[in-house]
């Protein structure tokens, strides 16, 4: 594997360790869901900054 293979294996990883994230990711893998929608078990849409997908 190359050092790019490994990074973007290494961001993956990190992406997934977060819980928030991988509820998330499991949401999506039912179907398609609105950023409402997936924000809604977390208390709603967070006004404070934009996301971050790595």
């Amino acid at each position: 594997m190359t050092d790019d293979g490994v990074d973007q294996l290494n961001l993956a990883f990190a992406a997934l360790a977060d819980p928030t994230r991988r509820d998330i990711v499991a949401r999506l893998s039912l179907g398609d869901a609105t950023v409402n929608e997936l924000a809604a078990p977390y208390g709603g849409p967070s006004r404070r900054r934009s996301p971050t997908i790595p």
